[in-house]
């Protein structure tokens, strides 16, 4: 009697155990950040990524991610850390603003660190053969920017540290994704698109993902990812203008259970 009751409990459980996976990795990534912020209200700033600041990657971002992947329904929760750094020399009548304070005729050392927290819920609308299905997103991604300058002035040794200056930046999502289990479940592709428009600002990003588990519990990843968010002044925020393009390829390890 006990082995029949075991046997009733264990059956659905393992017919559950092939459609619900989840998985956990942490990855190393080369990002790349380009665009321009102003903000003409109250603290007027305005300055530019790669022109004003010279930003480039200052060192591999690292990450970790945790997701669900079910027969109808998937989950996402990813965090990020992107650290750039850069060095330009400022002349008149070039100029950066930045809260209000003006830096001019400088050395300018700064550094920018991104932030980034994503959480997605996937439901699978359509689901084909070989594991091949079309999925809706909807969650939200939130980018936070530090961004810390010091000019020293060209002709003298005097150094004028400017106060940080942080943004958030939320960002719904919104679109599509798609996926294929293959090699008896150890191939794992997965692509999604997302897209926003309101009031002349844009947004859109895509991603492609694969996996490879060499054991049935861990598995290799490669991935890219691109964003770009154009916000006309006045559009989300007043008087504020914001230009924002982000990549992003990297590798990294997964488990899954």
């Amino acid at each position: 009697m006990h082995r029949f009751a075991a046997l009733l409990i264990t059956i659905p459980l393992a017919a559950q155990a092939p459609f619900g996976k989840w998985s956990f990795g942490v990855h190393g990534a080369t990002p790349d950040l380009t665009g321009h912020f102003s903000d003409s209200g109250s603290s007027p700033t305005n300055f530019d990524i790669k022109k004003d600041f010279k930003l480039k990657n200052d060192k591999m971002s690292l990450g970790v991610h945790m997701d669900y992947t079910g027969s109808r329904f998937g989950f996402y929760l990813g965090y990020v850390v992107q650290d750039f750094a850069g060095q330009n020399r400022i002349i008149k009548p070039n100029k950066i603003e930045i809260g209000g304070q003006i830096l001019s005729d400088v050395d300018v050392k700064s550094s920018l660190k991104n932030t980034a927290f994503d959480v997605c819920g996937t439901i699978k609308i359509l689901r084909g053969t070989y594991g091949a299905w079309l999925g809706v997103d909807v969650g939200i991604q939130a980018w936070y920017l530090d961004l810390n300058a010091e000019g020293s002035a060209i002709d003298t040794s005097v150094t004028d540290k400017l106060e940080p200056y942080s943004i958030t930046v939320p960002i719904p999502q919104l679109g599509i994704s798609c996926g294929f289990q293959g090699l008896q479940n150890r191939l794992g592709l997965r692509g999604k698109l997302h897209f926003l428009a309101y009031n002349g600002a844009k947004y859109i990003r895509y991603t492609a993902d694969a996996r490879y588990y060499v054991l049935p519990w861990l598995g290799v990843r490669a991935f890219m990812e691109n964003q770009s968010f154009d916000a006309p002044k006045d559009s989300i925020i007043a008087d504020v203008e914001a230009k924002l393009d982000s990549n992003l390829y990297g590798f990294g390890v997964a488990v899954r259970w």
